[in-house]
């Protein structure tokens, strides 16, 4: 009679964070291929830069290490604090009306801008769901 010790399961809220991490990645490989199948050469770039600042987190929490929660929070709140910054930069421009006025810098600051709040918007979620749900994920992290 053999007893098999069975690992608890991952908590829904770290779960859904991991995998929501996991769809960054992959949306991130397919525009970098995309990128360079359309010749843009900042593909050969931005493909190993998405592996290497969210794929360690995402294999430590599935693996249950508290490495990972720690990994993932800090790398999404360096991305979050980022495009906070920028978003704030752009907005104190606009305010204080020192916005560039020739065509080319106000399409470059466009770029940045929304840019910056597609990345808060995508980045955000699983930052919070990790924040939120970190005490389930300790008790069954190793």
């Amino acid at each position: 009679m053999e007893q098999t010790i069975q690992k608890p399961s991952l908590p829904i809220k770290t779960k859904i964070a991991a995998l929501w991490m996991t769809a960054i990645i992959m949306i991130g490989i397919i525009t970098g291929v995309i990128g360079l199948w359309l010749r843009i050469e900042l593909g050969i770039f931005y493909i190993p830069s998405v592996l290497s600042i969210l794929l360690p987190p995402c294999l430590f929490i599935f693996r249950r290490k508290k490495l990972g929660w720690y990994w993932g929070i800090i790398t999404l709140s360096g991305i979050i604090i980022a495009a906070t910054m920028i978003i704030s930069y752009v907005l104190f421009l606009a305010i204080t009306g020192e916005m560039p006025t020739d065509p080319a810098s106000g399409i470059v600051i466009a770029i940045f801008f929304y840019s910056s709040i597609f990345l808060l918007i995508i980045f955000l979620p699983p930052f919070l769901l990790l924040f939120l749900d970190r005490k389930n994920f300790w008790k069954i992290a190793s």
